[in-house]
């Protein structure tokens, strides 16, 4: 009996920008609660709707940035990312939302290429610098942002305060 690998066949991947159907939405919102739930984070904080993604993405005044690795047919990942303001530094720098590949689908490069999207977006922008978080026990992502160039700052808390008026 063959063991199969949970690892797909490389493919070359495409990256492109999130488009606004049902299928990309749908994939967006599964993505997010696994990357969400593998970071230790609360069921309640997902997105659960397309309506609700479709507007924040897509309407005409978004200010987000979404990128999808799509191989072979197949989504395979994504990166968020959106233009923010350093007061340590002073600068214009972006903050990485959520960057994501499918289990199946790592170690195979897709991770370097949704990251040259931000690093891409810098560069046409004359953007000072990128930061995001990363849990201490995602040894995985930390070892590949390590691997892309970056320095862990330190012990830092991202606070969150929901608003308890939000509709979807």
């Amino acid at each position: 009996m063959a063991v199969e690998s949970r690892v797909k066949p490389a493919a070359l991947p495409l990256v492109r920008p999130a488009r606004d159907n049902d299928r990309d939405l749908a994939e967006l919102i599964g993505m997010s609660k696994a990357l969400v739930t593998h970071e230790g984070g609360e069921a309640s904080a997902y997105c659960n709707s397309t309506s609700t993604i479709r507007r924040e993405l897509f309407h005409s005044n978004a200010n987000v940035e979404c990128h999808i690795a799509e191989t072979g047919g197949e989504i395979a990942g994504f990166i968020m990312f959106y233009p923010s303001f350093s007061s340590y530094n002073l600068c214009r720098a972006i903050f990485i939302s959520g960057l994501y590949v499918k289990p199946e689908w790592r170690d195979q490069g897709i991770g370097t290429k949704l990251w040259n999207q931000a690093t891409i977006y810098m560069q046409n922008n004359n953007i000072r610098h990128v930061s995001w978080l990363v849990s201490d026990g995602n040894s995985k992502a930390r070892e590949f942002y390590t691997k892309m160039g970056a320095a862990m700052d330190g012990p830092w808390n991202y606070c969150v305060v929901r608003n308890s008026n939000y509709k979807e």
